[in-house]
């Protein structure tokens, strides 16, 4: 997951690059991403959840749902802009006994919060290329009658996207991002309702692929 994911961020970015001689030159349409621009984004899409791949145990069982998300995007200059977003992402995992028996299904949320920074690579056209990284945190919490558990680690992301301008004040958003975090010192009850092997160190990348409707104004 982690390669695939990496290779998606990557495409991310090449669509980035290359969507200023993709698209049309800027019209009286498009909006004008000043200093003091906000945009509100609502969005949905796929996650991955790498440690699924990390931990052989959970690979084939654990099913992500509907990721649901908001960000909020204050420009400080026609390139750059400041981000806060919240990205939320349901699962079920089926939970193994000691010998690999399966003990039933567990609810596995996933919360993420981010401060980013945003470049707009073409602030006045009808589609805005962007790059983003930042900052942030990472909650996953295990809801289940018989295992519980929950754990907060620091998390960085990095990606991409593009906006569509439909007119001056709305348009269409796809972005692209990787969460990157190190999974390690776990609390031995998340530990158990996880799966997670004992002295189990790694960092992984969680790859989001989403869409949906942005308010200028």
């Amino acid at each position: 997951m982690q390669r695939s994911g990496l290779n998606q961020l990557g495409g991310a970015f090449a669509i980035g690059i290359l969507a200023p001689w993709l698209a049309q030159a800027q019209t009286s349409d498009a909006p004008t991403l000043d200093r003091g621009t906000q945009i509100v984004s609502a969005f949905a899409g796929a996650q991955w959840f790498d440690i699924a791949d990390q931990i052989d145990e959970i690979g084939d069982d654990l099913e992500t749902e509907l990721s649901l998300g908001l960000r909020y995007q204050y420009n400080l200059t026609p390139h750059v802009g400041l981000e806060g977003s919240f990205l939320y992402t349901p699962a079920q995992n089926e939970f193994l006994g000691p010998e690999g028996a399966g003990v039933g299904t567990g609810d596995i949320d996933a919360f993420y919060y981010n401060a980013n920074v945003v470049y707009n690579f073409l602030p006045a056209s009808n589609v805005i290329p962007y790059l983003t990284g930042g900052l942030g945190a990472v909650t996953l919490e295990v809801d289940d009658p018989v295992l519980a558990g929950r754990e907060t680690k620091l998390a960085g992301n990095v990606g991409g996207g593009l906006l569509f301008a439909i007119n001056r004040r709305f348009g269409l958003r796809f972005d692209v991002r990787d969460y990157i975090y190190r999974v390690d010192e776990l609390d031995t009850q998340f530990r158990h309702a996880f799966n997670v092997p004992a002295g189990f160190e790694e960092t992984v990348h969680d790859v989001t692929v989403t869409g949906g409707f942005s308010l200028i104004f």
